[in-house]
């Protein structure tokens, strides 16, 4: 799903909200309180599951 979105976009910026827009996912704003389940590092196309 990652790859696809990025492959639609020129300036990674976008990509969060091409993500969300072609996957159907909800984008949500910045909570310092939410933990994340995954992670997409965009430097270095790397998925994660952090841990806490």
């Amino acid at each position: 799903m990652y790859i696809n979105a990025k492959a639609l976009t020129s300036d990674i910026l976008n990509l969060p909200a091409i993500f969300c827009r072609i996957n159907c996912f909800d984008q949500l704003a910045y909570n310092e309180d939410m933990e994340v389940v995954y992670v997409i590092d965009t430097d270095t196309d790397r998925i994660y599951k952090p841990s806490y």
